[in-house]
This record gives structure tokens, sequence and C-alpha cells, in this order.
């Protein structure tokens, strides 16, 4: 019977506190459907709650959370060392030098991004246009220079066709001389219709024909002027040519028979070698004006490609050039300074995951208590969580709580508790994190990690024992706070209804903390003793 007269007295004190408050900290509105809730100062915790066992303590397996060399082992067997003694470190070099490098890093990306916002200084601005200039005057410079190397290179090559027109008019006068020397050889000697005669007069057709072709291609290359004709033609010439040459051979070997060796003079069978002579040196003309040609395309188109090249790459320095100039005396693009600051973001966390991997190479007393056992020795490997010492609390007494996994970010050690037993409702002891899992444990398909929790056990507290458990991960005192249900969200911006003499007015406001106990840091946009509507 007197535990259910305590009841109803707690029901009814915890009425008479909640109207108390409500009449402190909230106006009445004429509005039924409004509350208003009045702007003071106060202090906004954020907090984990979860209910624990109390356990008795025992010796504690201290390790390391990452693998190394272990380099010092600070204490012996049998010490007593205090909180926050470092008890053995592993050997950090490696991770210093990438912290060194990752501010190195920092250093410059932010150098960078200083210079980018400062703007450029007059010396470089100047520097920048006379850049621009000089790449504007060899630009203009190459392609002068390709204009006189094409003038030059047409004019080389009109040379080599001009002296190749000059070979084939020769080359042509010199089948026809052969022609008419043939047909007047022919008829001296050749006309007895004996084989030798026949053959002869084949070739002396054959020669007539020859000169008949080329006489026509050259009459087309001398009326159109066209190169590209001589081209076409040479080879055909030289080709022709050497068939009349083959023809006079012949001719000159029927002049050799017997018969005819004695009958033909020596002063024709001279001018015949003369004219196969005279053949030869046409043919040895055409194909040395079309390896002239072929070389003077080549050196030409060599020596063009070049200044283009060069030209090209003048063009792509003025480009290069004047794209600077714009950019150091163009405002800072957005992207451009949002670039630097990501690097810079990204330098700060790789420095934080450094110094927070370095002080994981170091053991730390979690309490003030004894050193049982060492388990390895400096110089010796230790893999992340094997234990290297065993460690005795002074406190006997803790803690142990599951925390559920998306408030275990919200925990550090060193995180202050407030422990209420339930068996004492009315008695409040403090706490402090010392121990965080880094093995999870799963219950129920959920995953919690185990967190020990030091106290003073002055209520004589027996293991097994449950407590309500407040663990504070962060905490603001005397500042400026509303209501949670007092503040609205539109475009990613907060905002509250400032109670005015006319009514309400919409008013911005900038938040800190958001509070376990449904209150709000206010930065900006409130004072204290402002009224805040809120509707219900």
């Amino acid at each position: 019977m007197k535990k259910r007269y305590l009841i109803i007295i707690s029901i009814v004190s915890i009425l008479i506190l909640g109207g108390l408050a409500k009449a402190l900290f909230f106006s009445e509105s004429k509005n039924q459907n409004e509350e208003v809730f009045v702007v003071r100062k106060d202090d906004v915790i954020k907090a984990v709650y979860e209910t624990g066992t109390v356990k008795k303590g025992e010796e504690i397996k201290l390790s390391f959370n990452l693998s190394g060399t272990i380099k010092n082992i600070w204490f012996s067997e049998g010490e007593k060392v205090e909180k926050g003694d470092i008890l053995a470190e592993l050997d950090d070099t490696d991770l210093k030098v990438q912290l060194k490098q990752a501010q190195a890093s920092l250093d410059a990306y932010q150098a960078q991004l200083d210079k980018l916002l400062a703007g450029p200084t007059q010396e470089e601005i100047a520097l920048a246009q006379t850049n621009v200039e000089s790449a504007k005057a060899s630009y203009e410079n190459a392609k002068e220079n390709l204009e006189k190397i094409k003038n030059s290179a047409e004019k080389q090559l009109e040379l080599y066709y001009r002296d190749a027109i000059s070979k084939i008019d020769n080359a042509v006068l010199r089948v026809f001389d052969a022609r008419n020397f043939v047909d007047s050889y022919k008829r001296t000697y050749f006309y007895r219709g004996d084989q030798e005669s026949i053959i002869v007069d084949y070739k002396k057709k054959d020669l007539d024909k020859i000169y008949q072709e080329l006489a026509q291609y050259q009459k087309e290359i001398i009326q159109t002027n066209d190169c590209s004709l001589v081209d076409q033609y040479l080879p055909y010439f030289a080709t022709k040519i050497y068939q009349a040459k083959q023809d006079l051979d012949v001719i000159k070997e029927k002049s050799e028979d017997p018969f005819y060796r004695n009958i033909i003079s020596s002063s024709d069978k001279t001018l015949l070698d003369n004219h196969r002579y005279y053949l030869s040196v046409a043919y040895t003309n055409i194909n040395s004006a079309i390896s002239s040609i072929d070389l003077q395309k080549s050196t030409n188109d060599q020596t063009i490609s070049q200044a283009e090249q060069a030209l090209d790459t003048a063009y792509y320095n003025l480009k290069t050039a004047q794209e600077n100039l714009e950019k150091i005396t163009a405002k800072p693009r957005k992207e451009d300074i949002e670039y630097y600051q990501a690097q810079i973001d990204n330098a700060k966390q790789q420095i934080a995951l450094l110094n927070y991997r370095i002080k994981q190479t170091k053991i730390v007393a979690p309490l003030a208590g004894e050193i049982a056992r060492i388990l390895k020795q400096e110089g010796e490997n230790a893999q992340m969580l094997e234990p290297v010492i065993m460690f005795i609390p002074e406190k006997n007494y803790y803690v142990e709580v599951n925390i559920y996994e998306e408030d275990l970010p919200k925990i550090q050690v060193g995180s202050k508790a407030i422990i209420e037993p339930v068996a004492y409702p009315e008695q409040q002891l403090t706490g402090e994190v010392y121990f965080i899992s880094p093995k999870e444990t799963i219950i129920n398909d959920i995953v919690y990690y185990s967190v020990k929790i030091s106290f003073d056990n002055n209520l004589g507290l027996r293991p097994g024992m449950s407590v309500d458990l407040t663990i504070i991960s962060e905490e603001k005192n005397n500042v400026l706070v509303t209501s949670a249900e007092s503040i609205y969200k539109e475009n990613d911006k907060e905002f509250v209804w400032l109670k005015t003499k006319e009514g309400k007015e919409k008013r911005y406001i900038k938040t800190g903390l958001w509070g376990s106990n449904d209150l709000v840091e206010i930065l900006e946009g409130l004072k204290e003793g402002d009224e805040l509507i809120i509707e219900k």
C-alpha cells in the first residue's frame, strides 16, 4: 500500500513540476492552436540514454588498435599508473612522415587558394601582358615565314617543271631525228624484202608511232601549261624513249648481218650509234627530271610541314598567353575555389586520420590502476587488438552497457556519464567512459558495441544491478536557447515565428547544438526574452 502511495505522489509531483515549467518557459497565447516559448539562457545537452549493468572490476586486456612494432613499454609489472599515462607505444615513424607530407599538401593548396582569392599583383599582370605581346609577334612571324616558304617552294618546283619540259622537248626532238634517220637508212639499205628489211621496216613504223604519241603529249603540255600533266606524262615519256632506243638497238643488230655489214657505210653506222646515244641521254634526262621533281616535292612538303607546325605552336602559345592573361585578370571562378577548397578539406581529413592513427599507436591507461602483466616486449610485432598489457583498475566497479551502432559516434573515451541506479531512484552517481569495444555484439540481429563506465561506488551497488545512464556527448552551458518545436525549415534555411504587436514575423535564425533535452542553441537572429509562436 505504501508503494502505491509513493507512485501516486510521484505522478502528482511530475504534473505539478510540468505545469510550473510550462508557466515559466511558455506564455499563454490568445489563439488556442498556438503556444509561445520565451527565449532564455540554459544548458543544451546532447546525450545517449541507455540502461546498463553494474559489474565488479577484473583484469582488463589492453591492446593497440593498429598493428606494428612495439617501440617502447614505459612501465613494469606491479607498477602503479595514473589515468592517461602512456603505457606503451608502437613505432609511428612512417605515420609521421605521411603526416608531414599531408601537412605540406594542405599548406600548398591553402597557399594556392589564398593567392587565387587575393588576385594577381601588378607585376604579374604586366608580365602576362608582355607574354601576350611576345606571343603575338611570334605568331605573326611564323605566319609570314610560312608564306615565304610556300612561295619559295612553289618557285623552286616551277624551275624543276620548266627543266622537265625542256627535257621533254629535247627528247621529242631526238625521237624525231632518229625516226627521220631510220627512214633514210631503211630506203638506202633495207629495201630488198628479206627478213632483215622486214624487221627494220617494222621498227621504223614503231618509231613513227612513238613520235606521234610523244608529240601529241608535248603539245598538250605546252597548250595547258599544266604541271599535273607533266607529272602524268613524264613516266610515259621515259618508257617510250627507252622503247625507241631498243628499236635502234635492233636495227643496229640487223646492220651487223654479214651481208649488210659490208654494204652499209661507216658514216651511216656512226650516225646510227649517235642516235642510239642521244636517245639514251634523253631517257636518263627524263628519269632525272622525275627524280628531281619528286625530291623537290618531298623537300617542299617537309619544309612547309615544319613551318606549319611552327605556326601551330605559335598559335597555341598565343592562345595560352591570352587565356593566362584572362585567367589572371578575371575574378576567381567558383569551380576553382571549390576545387582548392575540396583539396584543402581532403588534406585536413587526411591529417585528422593520420593524427587519429598516430594516437592509436599508444596504449593509454584508461583509469588509475596497476600493471598486472606485460605480454609483449619492445621490438616485437603486435597485431591489432592483440593483448599487450593486463591492467587492474583501482576502482573495482564499473557499468557495462551495449550501445546501438548509430549512437556509438556520439560517445568517446572520456565522455561524462550520469548514473541513476534503479534501486536508488533519488540518487545519482557520475562516471566516465573508459573503454569502447572495437568488436561488435549482435543482439537480435542488431549491432551493438560494449561500453564500460568507471564510477565511485559510494552507494554500495552490487554486481548485476541495473542503472539508467545518460552519456553526455556534447554540452553547452548558459547559452541562448529555444524549443526545437519552435524551429521550422524552408529550403534548408531555419526560421521561427517571432511574436510582435501586429501578430507574428518570420525571422531567419542560425542554430548551434541541438540537444537531446528538446533545447536548441541559438547563434544568430534572436535575443533573450523574444517570444516565439509554436503552432500546435
